[in-house]
């Protein structure tokens, strides 16, 4: 089964990247194929993710200097099997934007260990902390969704 996956925050700088590199991540490592791309509802094209994130990001095996920011309003909804959003105060615009005849999915809906809370850019102590936090938070959220399509595709295969 050939997905098409779009993760979309503000601006395409660190969560929206973080859930395209996971799922990049997971689609080197396994049978699922996935077209993954990520992009911001207020992003310019071509801006690099945040140093920061770039630096935890290494950390966890993620290289994410080759990753750079897009404008929403370049795609086409019409291109993505699915969407995903990282809070709920941008539901509405991506519902809009994808043409009110479908919806995008919420990450965290997946979350094995966390919940549904969302994953907002908020400093909870040092910026360290909160961007670590911010990774959890998706990488857990990816792999549940992860674990869910690989039972779609188990399941469509027999």
């Amino acid at each position: 089964m050939y997905r098409s996956l779009l993760f979309v925050c503000a601006l395409n700088s660190c969560r929206s990247i973080i859930g395209q590199a996971v799922f990049d991540y997971i689609k080197d490592q396994t049978q699922l194929a996935f077209e993954v791309s990520s992009a911001g509802i207020w992003a310019n094209d071509g801006h690099s993710c945040d140093p920061q994130i770039q630096a935890i990001g290494a950390r966890r095996g993620y290289d994410l200097s080759t990753y750079s920011s897009t404008a929403l309003q370049t795609l086409a909804a019409k291109d993505y099997s699915n969407i995903y959003i990282f809070e709920q105060a941008h539901f509405e615009p991506l519902r809009l934007w994808m043409g009110g005849q479908r919806a995008p999915e919420f990450i965290m809906d997946y979350s094995q260990y966390f919940g549904s809370q969302e994953v907002l850019m908020q400093e909870q102590g040092n910026i360290e902390s909160c961007y670590t936090h911010i990774f959890d938070l998706i990488e857990d959220g990816c792999l549940g969704l992860y674990k869910q399509l690989s039972e779609e595709k188990e399941n469509n295969d027999i």
